[in-house]
């Protein structure tokens, strides 16, 4: 397998940008040719959202130690679910959107109105981006 990645120089060394299963010498010869990097492996496990290279090691990208309290609130603004661990300038985004940057506090997640919050948590490249959920259901 050939697995070409981002050099040192790009927006997120190390990224897997192409998987190339079936081993060619004149694709490799091509490649060098043209600096491209890449590296062959044996390994069959090269999932660019979990995976990159570095240091032509293909390596597990990290996750962040972020934590939420609950999963399901009630929707009465006052029941509250918290995000612990976010480091302080990752990008919170809500339903897709963003919503702000941590300041590396805990973050209080309430709602008045029903509805199941998708969250997503980025941070710099390396690290896999974190992603969960928490539905606020009508007080009953």
């Amino acid at each position: 397998m050939i697995i070409e990645y981002m050099g040192r120089h790009g927006f997120a060394p190390g990224m897997i940008t192409h998987v190339i299963m079936i081993y060619r010498p004149e694709l490799v010869d091509h490649m060098r040719a043209n600096g491209v990097a890449f590296i062959e492996v044996d390994e069959t496990s090269a999932d660019p959202d979990r995976r990159y290279v570095d240091e032509r090691q293909i390596k597990d990208r990290p996750v962040a130690p972020i934590a939420l309290t609950a999963s399901q609130i009630v929707a009465d603004g006052a029941d509250t679910a918290m995000l612990q661990g976010v480091p302080a300038g990752w990008e919170i985004r809500m339903d897709g959107s963003p919503f702000g940057i941590a300041d590396g506090t805990d973050i209080e997640i309430v709602s008045s109105e029903p509805h199941a919050y998708a969250i997503e948590i980025v941070g710099p490249w390396p690290f896999q981006p974190w992603r969960g959920q928490v539905v606020a259901v009508a007080a009953g």
